[in-house]
């Protein structure tokens, strides 16, 4: 059975859901600081960005409309702070950024939390104090930061580098576990009927491996992003493997095409088309097996 570790006092004083929030908030923050995301370091200060409708996929047992009643509580609280800028990559995104004040962060500043465990829970020691579990039922609910590395090409399955995190975070990610992140990555795919080459499905299992924490709103996020780069000729794959090693996706170069002569095509129109070509190659292959 999964859980969700809860701050006793946090819920004590303002509730069972404001509990909830703030623990996923202060873990997401832990994990963020710890890592030196640049990332999620903006204007001085560390931010964790959720809309109100994905926050509610994410922990699967609050509704949409008990999240925005929650979260408007917590600025009214001074638990966290809301960003007025716009850091998100378009402009017409509306997703929230929040940041935890140090009224909040006062909730989770000493002692250390008790090891949680499951079947299906990572073993995580982050820093938390006087805290709880309830029983959540929820499967997907991976509350690690793990970054583990694994190769892009051939084996998805061998055995990953070191965890590239802080060695206060004692995580241990079972098989079942990555591949569950990759089938999310798939889901949502599906959802949003996008292509990708075999090779590219390659190094996308390796990157949901490698991060199988992300929740779905950032794996839809990374997949606009991945196809947005497709289009504009760029090399997921090579993206993709410098990335298992590092916080973000990483800005990929041109995808490397040589015409009959061994020249470079650079022309981004001739690059699609032969991705293209290759995409309905795989589907024909796919039909006559």
């Amino acid at each position: 059975m999964d859980h969700i570790v809860i701050n006793k006092t946090v819920a004590k004083e303002y509730g069972i859901n404001i509990a909830i929030i703030l623990n996923n908030f202060a873990f997401w923050d832990s994990i963020n600081k710890a890592n030196k995301s640049n990332y999620h370091l903006r204007d001085g200060k560390y931010w964790i960005y959720y809309s109100h409708k994905s926050l509610a996929e994410h922990l699967e047992i609050l509704t949409e409309r008990q999240v925005q009643v929650a979260i408007t509580k917590m600025l009214e609280e001074g638990l966290i702070e809301l960003s007025t800028v716009n850091y998100n990559q378009s402009k017409f995104d509306k997703t929230a950024w929040y940041s935890l004040t140090d009224k909040a962060l006062s909730f989770f500043a000493s002692s250390t939390q008790q090891n949680v465990t499951s079947t299906l829970t990572p073993e995580v020691t982050p820093t938390q104090q006087n805290v709880t579990t309830i029983p959540d039922g929820n499967h997907r609910e991976n509350t690690n930061g793990n970054h583990l590395a694994a190769p892009a090409h051939g084996n998805v399955n061998a055995i990953p580098a070191s965890p590239n995190i802080q060695p206060n975070l004692k995580i241990k990610i079972p098989d079942d576990m990555r591949e569950a992140a990759y089938t999310a990555w798939l889901e949502m795919i599906q959802r949003k009927k996008m292509q990708f080459t075999v090779y590219e499905l390659m190094a996308i299992k390796a990157y949901a491996y490698s991060k199988p924490n992300l929740p779905m709103h950032e794996i839809e996020s990374n997949l606009y992003l991945l196809d947005k780069w497709l289009c504009e000729g760029k090399d997921i794959e090579d993206s993709l493997r410098q990335s298992l090693s590092t916080r973000s996706l990483i800005k990929p170069g041109l995808r490397v095409a040589t015409d009959a002569k061994n020249n470079r095509i650079l022309n981004v129109e001739i690059l699609n088309v032969i991705r293209q070509n290759q995409l309905d190659r795989e589907k024909a292959q796919r039909g006559a097996a």
